[in-house]
């Protein structure tokens, strides 16, 4: 079997099952893209249905036009919410893409913001390459005004025949990613300063079109995690000078309620080698010698399992960039003081991934607590015929 297998093999997101890993992504279509009443070309149609029948599993056309309050033009064409005839082609174009067994998502946006003269934003900002321009700021009302026009923009798409739909997030200028940097984002109510607050307009975006359409349609977003923007209408090929993005240099590590989770790499010889000596030094030098140890955590910025190595770079000025400065060795170091593997027994690690396979189904809502543990147990005993009886916590 071919790695690379898995990219022909279905798979799900939620209850649509999608043929294969390949997809169309959205792009921009340009003059292609609408007829004169603002409805999808027959150029269009066939376009993606020659796609469709070459192979592709799932297709996702550019971003369409949900606010029709707001904003005062829209510069991606017709509207999703008011076009009827583009609601008409949506049809047409859903029908033929399913015959030919490929799935279809549409993508909505929420606007452009600053990238158009006129178009509102979360602050107000110089309009893209038009610096003497001002993007003005919205008001509380009209972002959620906005985020109900998505809503309701993801309820035709699903009328429309669409098996899911796509949160355009993404594109320094574009306006929910604008919401997500604090460069763009500097309002002080409950959709800027944090985070979670830049964050608050895509997450009610993704409640909302659950409520409406159902948990199990398909909310995909296509967010940017990072923008490499250094300034206005600037950016930055490495990152690092990167501002209001909520990512580089925005990060910290904290205590968890646990001081060490199974996982890391392992280093395995293969049984029978001829090498053996060749593999023990190659085993030893990359899990007992200090200076290499040290040398990978500090190229990295990974843990590894040498104390020695460890506490000199926790004793030291190391600082991560990415974590704004912080030593979070001299975390680590502290943390694995209290490891206690004295009730650690054969079966821990050869169980780890069944119990979160059978816990997954239950944190997801598909089968019940009791249920998940008896999944469990079955998967247990056909690992470990040995294990008899299971005792678990009142």
């Amino acid at each position: 079997m071919s790695k690379y297998d898995v990219f022909s093999k279905p798979y799900k997101i939620c209850n649509v099952e999608i043929p294969n890993r390949f997809t169309v992504i959205p792009m921009t279509m340009g003059a292609l893209s609408y007829d004169e009443e603002g409805g999808f070309s027959d150029n269009l149609i066939r376009y993606f249905e020659l796609r469709a029948k070459g192979g592709f599993g799932l297709i996702i056309p550019g971003a369409a036009a949900t606010d029709y309050h707001v904003d005062p033009y829209s510069a991606l064409g017709p509207n999703v919410n008011t076009n009827k005839h583009w609601q008409e082609r949506a049809k047409v174009l859903t029908d033929t893409i399913h015959k030919a067994g490929t799935k279809i998502f549409c993508q909505i946006t929420m606007g452009l913001g600053r990238n158009y003269p006129g178009l509102p934003g979360p602050s107000e900002n110089p309009v893209w390459r038009n610096p003497d321009v001002k993007s003005p700021a919205l008001t509380v009302e009209q972002i959620r005004q906005k985020i109900a026009d998505m809503i309701e923009g993801a309820v035709v798409a699903k009328e429309c025949g669409y098996d899911g739909v796509e949160i355009h997030a993404m594109h320094w200028g574009y306006l929910l990613d604008q919401f997500g940097m604090s460069f763009f984002n500097r309002r002080t109510d409950e959709y800027g300063g944090s985070l979670e607050n830049r964050l608050r307009a895509a997450r009610e975006i993704v409640e909302g079109i659950h409520a409406k359409c159902g948990e199990d349609f398909p909310v995909g977003m296509r967010l940017g995690l990072k923008t490499y923007i250094k300034d206005y209408d600037k950016a930055t090929l490495s990152g690092k000078e990167e501002v209001g993005n909520g990512i580089y240099g925005d990060y910290a590590v904290c205590y968890g309620p646990q001081p060490y989770y199974w996982g890391g790499t392992w280093i395995c010889a293969a049984t029978g080698t001829d090498n053996a000596d060749i593999v023990k030094d190659v085993m030893l030098k990359l899990t007992c010698d200090k200076d290499i140890m040290k040398s990978i955590t500090e190229k990295t910025q990974d843990y590894t399992n040498n104390q020695e190595a460890m506490q000199e770079i926790a004793d030291s000025d190391f600082a991560s960039d990415f974590l704004g400065g912080q030593n979070h060795i001299a975390l680590f170091v502290e943390a694995a003081k209290n490891i206690d593997m004295s009730n650690a027994g054969p079966y821990d690690q050869g169980l780890n991934e069944s119990i979160q396979t059978a816990f997954r189904d239950y944190f997801d809502g598909n089968v019940d607590f009791d249920k998940a543990k008896a999944n469990f147990e079955k998967a247990a005993q056909e690992k470990y015929p040995e294990l008899k009886t299971f005792e678990w916590p009142e």
